[in-house]
């Protein structure tokens, strides 16, 4: 069911896209159309790389905290998902792309992504700091060798 679901979505998007495209290059004239999506290609490369390498260097402070990044896995797909809409021809495309490179689009998006997992995978207690092994309290740390 999901799978037709997909295939009509990515069709009728297909089919948005073209029909924008023809419509706006009729408009404004090929010539502009042909360096608006040069445009954002070269634009949208430049931005992928900048908020990857931040939303990456985030991962890495958490990850240093010894916090899982959740909210910053997450931001990074949303970067690479808004890179590959950049690098396709298109104009709604081009539009989804940028919002989800700035931040503040991509703070609304990462809101939705975590609902929609959280609704379909709930929390599962998380794994405490210390274990025991023979009444002996083992460290989870890195670095620590256990004492048993």
């Amino acid at each position: 069911m999901w799978l037709w679901i997909v295939i009509v979505g990515l069709g009728l998007y297909t089919i948005g896209e073209v029909w924008l495209l023809l419509t706006l290059g009729r408009f404004v004239g090929s010539g502009v159309t042909v360096f608006w999506l040069l445009g954002t290609l070269v634009l949208g490369a430049f931005m992928v790389r900048w908020q990857g390498l931040r939303t990456f260097l985030a991962i890495h402070r958490r990850l240093v905290a010894e916090e899982l990044p959740t909210g910053e896995l997450v931001d990074m797909a949303l970067v690479l998902l808004g890179g590959f809409l950049l690098v396709a021809p298109g104009f709604l495309g081009d539009l989804v792309g940028f919002a989800l490179l700035f931040p503040p689009g991509r703070w609304l998006a990462r809101a939705i992504v975590l609902r929609l997992l959280h609704n379909h995978f709930p929390l599962s207690p998380s794994v405490p700091r210390e274990s025991r092994i023979n009444g002996e309290p083992l460290a989870l740390r890195p670095g620590r060798s256990p004492s048993v």
